[in-house]
């Protein structure tokens, strides 16, 4: 039989994208989309014609198909693998084949406004002051517990979504 994990002993956690940026990366889906079709209807003219030994020509669409190919799989790579995971002494938030590292021991404080998801976590360093991550509603506090559990002196502060608009007036 299978033996569960604890959830403070998860292995990562989705992120979620905000509206805006989804609806950003589904554009440039399109638009990969878009550049691959006119890539295509073009290389079929190219290869109707009578002058299929220009060299320029099979260089161009191959660069083309490339291209869209390799911008179509970084797209899909960020919107499927966005997640943040808490290994050893780091803070790990990737986005695809893009990975940055926190320092655990830098993090001073961690807000959570439960309602929208939302985890505000603060920086000692001057190199990253800031970093807000889009949460499930049921991870927050799984990955608040095991931040935690990785420093101690973390201080947690639970906000809700009124308590946040009035500290920005």
């Amino acid at each position: 039989m299978k033996e569960q994990t604890s959830p403070s002993k998860r292995q990562f956690y989705p992120l979620r994208f905000s509206t805006p940026l989804l609806c950003v990366l589904v554009l440039g889906l399109a638009l990969c989309a878009v550049c691959f079709a006119l890539t295509t209807w073009q290389f079929t003219i190219f290869l109707s014609g009578d002058s299929l030994a220009a060299a320029f020509e099979w260089v161009q669409y191959a660069l083309l198909y490339l291209a869209s190919a390799f911008f179509t799989a970084f797209i899909l790579s960020i919107l499927l693998c966005a997640r943040c995971k808490i290994a050893g002494e780091r803070l790990v938030v990737r986005f695809g084949i893009v990975a940055v590292k926190y320092a655990i021991d830098e993090i001073e404080s961690v807000t959570i406004v439960r309602e929208l998801g939302r985890v505000e976590v603060l920086f000692a360093s001057e190199k990253a002051q800031r970093l807000i991550l889009l949460l499930r509603e049921r991870d927050c506090n799984d990955f608040v517990r095991t931040l935690t559990e990785a420093r101690e002196e973390i201080e947690v502060d639970f906000v809700s979504p009124d308590q946040k608009d009035k500290k920005k007036k």
